[in-house]
């Protein structure tokens, strides 16, 4: 495979102009300037691809004009047994197009691939520091790749604040019937060629001008330009499939999972010692995930093909360690001893990721357990997490599009949490002072999503450390929390419950005879003004639910001088109600707000907009307490 690249590579030419003519900011468009955190003048991407692999050339050239997207234009090669990457050049130039820095082989660092325990992987990698802006940099390297599986995606926008002059992706291949791809937010679609006994198929990005990025705004792989390619075979390391369908997929991870699930006499006769008197199938799930917790933990493990195939269950049992595809094959081998059915099931995890169902690829990052219950019911079991709620996987692995390795492999999709599963509610006994100054006992309890926030504050080290993170969870200023406790539920909807005093200086405002006093006395989220002209969609990424009941003490002699609310609104964005009103000395605050997760293009920017219009309007509302004289 390598002479014929080679050959080919050579047989590449690039009309070289002078360093200040091609590398000079001031040739740069106006138009591309504009917004931009870098401009990506030249992206070339070349793909010789075969049977059994294939060989990817770059060639980089990017003018940054500050340093917000220094880390993704660092130089970052990736060698392994199967994956040689090669150095060509890397050069610096200032805003005039002049050399200021040839970078050598020598200069790039060799890192582990710290992602994982234990891996023959490694990065040859070149830090960018030191930089007067504008700058632009070089860059031109070569991978070859000695299996087939995943093809590398191209994206030539890096992220929001990247315009691009000019980028091109060609494949090239012996095998008309080798490549799929799948193009997302492409302009220009492809166009297929022949090139002596090769077909070509190539894609262009020309002139993109730069999107800034908004509040509550997509991840950029969402939105802008990019190709996702995969071969229509596997081939592996002697493990080789069809690979057309989802169902291809999953048949070929079966194909390499098989014969994993064995387990050892001595870890038979615990499972059944904990599960065979239990009647309850969701009791026996939930005592073997929390074996499985107790007595392993996570460790990354990549030699080989163990990035794609997991050790065998005996092997976790006896070492007590694994990935997240050993541990995975490990519950659902403990699973299928105990008599449940369970699969195997690969996912892209992270918070707001998917896969795109459309295209059957190598699209996953990630494996869990899908155990389907009786009733339509199904629990999604993460097993990398020692102190993960049973049967909760929060926003790392919710709501997405996962593979499970069935009988007949297939894409189902995993739970959704509703409003109603995403509480957070304040209950708050609060009272004010002639100065200003609020004294509140608080239970705070989040549940659901919301849970996973209050979660680094139950495990922090220290009281310090505690109290600073309850300052920024609650986003108080000027407060002092006192006698605080955390109690933690774990369930399928866990919770946790914060009880504490918390004293708000100088909360309030005052003139010579009233007190203005905000309603919220939690800082809530803050509900964007939603631009008209905004470039991109709004994506509000979590249902949930916000409840705050309060009873608030005023002192003798003060009486509501504001009206009493009562409010209410509900759209197709969510529901929002408002009440106050007084008994005695006694003001009673009632605030309910649910947003509903969902993504907002332009035609429906109005119904979000006027939504948190609406929000913000009703929360500006002020209690206005009068001194009687």
């Amino acid at each position: 495979m390598r002479l014929p690249v080679r050959i080919l590579f050579l047989c590449i030419h690039f009309i070289c102009f002078s360093a200040a003519a091609q590398f000079s900011v001031k040739s740069i468009p106006d138009s591309l300037k504009k917004n931009s955190d870098a401009v990506v003048r030249n992206f070339e991407t070349k793909i010789i691809l075969s049977e059994s692999g294939y060989t990817e050339y770059t060639r980089k050239i990017i003018t940054l004009f500050n340093d917000n997207l220094l880390s993704e234009c660092s130089l970052v090669l990736y060698q392994a047994h199967d994956v040689k990457s090669k150095f060509i050049k890397a050069i610096i130039y200032d805003a005039d197009g002049t050399i200021i820095r040839k970078i050598k082989k020598s200069d790039l660092i060799d890192v582990g691939d710290f992602s994982n325990f234990s891996s023959d992987a490694h990065f040859n990698v070149y830090e960018l520091n030191d930089l007067k802006y504008p700058c632009t940099i070089e860059y031109e390297y070569e991978s070859t790749v000695d299996f087939l599986f995943i093809l590398p995606d191209w994206q030539p926008v890096i992220d929001y604040g990247t315009a691009v002059e000019n980028a091109s992706l060609t494949v090239y291949s012996k095998d008309t019937s080798l490549l799929r791809y799948y193009e997302k937010n492409m302009p220009n679609k492809t166009t297929i060629s022949k090139s002596d006994n090769l077909t070509v198929w190539e894609w262009n990005l020309n002139n993109f001008v730069s999107v800034k990025k908004e509040p509550k705004s997509l991840k950029a792989e969402d939105v802008f330009p990019c190709v996702l390619l995969a071969p229509k075979k596997i081939n592996y390391q002697n493990y080789k499939h069809d690979f057309d369908s989802w169902e291809d997929l999953g048949d070929w991870i079966k194909l390499l999972n098989k014969d994993k699930d064995m387990l050892t006499s001595e870890l038979k006769q615990k499972i059944h010692a904990l599960t065979d008197t239990i009647k309850d199938d969701y009791q026996k799930i939930k005592i073997l995930y929390e074996f499985m917790q107790n007595n392993t933990r996570y460790v990354s493990v990549q030699y080989g093909i163990g990035g794609f195939r997991p050790f065998e269950a005996k092997y976790v049992y006896e070492r007590g360690y694994g990935d997240c595809k050993a541990l995975s094959n490990y519950m659902y081998s403990i699973l299928k001893e105990a008599g449940i059915k369970a699969y195997y099931t690969l996912v892209k995890a992270g918070k707001n990721n998917n896969i795109i169902k459309e295209f059957p690829a190598s699209q996953f990052n990630h494996a869990i357990v899908c155990v389907p219950l009786k009733y339509n019911d199904t629990l999604w079991l993460e097993n990398t997490s020692q102190k993960m709620p049973f049967a909760f996987n929060g926003d790392f692995t919710d709501d997405r599009d996962v593979l499970i390795i069935s009988e007949t492999p297939s894409v189902v999709h995993t739970n959704i949490y509703t409003a109603n599963n995403n509480r957070t509610i304040n209950q708050i006994e609060a009272s004010v002072s002639d100065n200003g100054n609020v004294h509140l006992y608080l239970t705070h309890t989040t549940e659901g999503l919301s849970f996973e926030a209050i979660a680094p504050v139950y495990n922090a080290q220290s009281s310090v450390d505690r109290e600073k993170l309850l300052q920024s969870h609650f986003r108080f200023t000027n407060a002092e929390i006192n006698n605080i406790s955390i109690t933690e539920h774990k369930s399928r909807i866990p919770n946790y419950v914060i009880r504490g005093e918390i004293n708000l200086n100088n909360f309030t405002k005052q003139s010579s005879n009233r007190l203005f006093i905000p309603i919220s006395f939690i800082p809530k989220d803050d509900y964007i003004l939603i631009d008209s002209t905004r470039k991109t969609p709004v994506f509000e990424a979590m249902n949930y639910m916000v409840t705050d009941s309060v009873q608030l003490s005023i002192p003798d002699g003060y009486k509501l001088d504001s009206k009493e609310m009562r409010q209410e609104f509900s759209t197709k964005a969510g529901e929002y109600q408002l009440n106050v009103s007084q008994n005695n000395n006694t003001i009673k605050i009632y605030r309910y707000i649910k947003v509903n997760k969902a993504t907002y293009k332009h035609d429906e920017l109005a119904i979000i907009s006027d939504f948190y219009k609406k929000i913000r309007v009703a929360d500006a509302y002020l209690i206005i307490l009068k001194k009687q004289l």
